[in-house]
C-alpha cells in the first residue's frame, strides 16, 4: 500500500481521495473548472513574480548536492507560459465530463523543509531580538472530513473575532493552497479579496513537501 496516498492524501473515514472531496466542495459552492484554472494560473504568476523580485531570498538557505559544486537555492517550478497551457487543457481528474479538480490546478509534491523560531516577549527582550511578527491569536476548527477545505476559513474568522477585528481589516492572508479553489472559497464564504490571498503565490505553485 502506498502510505503517501493512504496516510497523506486520503480521508481515513471514507477512504476517498482529498481531490474527490475538493471536487464535491467546489461544486457545492458553484465553482467551475475555468474558475479553478484561472486561480491556479494566478498563483503561478504571483510565485514567478516573487521569484524575480527576490522576495524569498532572505528565507531560502541553499543546499549543496553531495559530491557536486551545485547549490539548490532556487525554486524549480516551471514558468507561467508553460503552465498556462497545461492547466487550461488538462482534463478533470475525478469527474471527466463536468469536473473541477485536475492534476494541474492541484498542488505539486516537492522536496523541502522549513523552520521558524518562536519566542516569548521576555526571551526576545532579554536577548535583544526584534521579532518579525507577533502572534495575536490562535484557533483550530474541527469539521467533517469532507469539509476539510473550509476549516482554515472558519479558523480565520474565529481568530479575527478573538482579537476584535473584521476580516476586512486584515491586509494579507496566507492560506494553504492544496487546491486552487481554496482562495475562491475564502472569497465566497468570508468575503476575502483575492488580491489579499497568497500574494507571493500559494503552495499550489511553490510546491508542498508532503511526506
Amino acid at each position: 500500500m502506498d502510505l503517501l496516498q493512504s496516510d497523506g492524501l486520503s480521508d481515513p473515514k471514507s477512504g476517498k481521495h482529498m481531490g474527490e472531496l475538493a471536487e464535491r466542495t467546489g461544486k457545492r459552492f458553484g465553482i467551475t473548472k475555468r474558475d479553478a484554472d484561472e486561480a491556479a494560473i494566478h498563483s503561478y504568476e504571483r510565485a514567478q513574480a516573487a521569484g524575480r523580485l527576490r522576495r524569498f531570498a532572505r528565507e531560502i538557505v541553499g543546499v549543496p548536492l553531495p559530491g557536486k559544486t551545485t547549490i539548490v537555492g532556487v525554486d524549480e517550478q516551471p514558468g507561467v507560459r508553460e503552465v498556462m497551457w497545461k492547466i487550461r487543457n488538462k482534463r478533470p481528474r475525478f469527474d471527466k465530463l463536468q469536473g473541477i479538480v485536475s492534476d494541474e490546478n492541484s498542488l505539486k509534491l516537492g522536496d523541502g523543509a522549513q523552520g521558524i523560531l518562536l519566542a516569548s516577549d521576555e526571551y526576545a527582550d532579554e536577548n535583544h531580538i526584534t521579532p518579525l511578527a507577533v502572534i495575536l491569536a490562535m484557533e483550530e476548527t474541527t469539521l467533517p472530513p469532507e469539509d476539510f477545505l473550509l476549516a482554515g476559513i472558519e479558523a480565520a474568522k474565529k481568530c479575527a473575532k478573538k482579537v476584535g477585528i473584521g476580516l476586512k481589516d486584515i491586509d494579507y492572508f496566507e492560506l494553504d493552497e492544496q487546491f486552487s479553489i481554496i482562495p475562491l472559497l475564502a472569497q465566497k464564504l468570508a468575503g476575502i479579496s483575492l488580491e489579499k490571498i497568497n500574494v507571493n503565490g500559494g503552495s499550489l505553485a511553490l510546491g508542498n513537501p508532503l511526506g
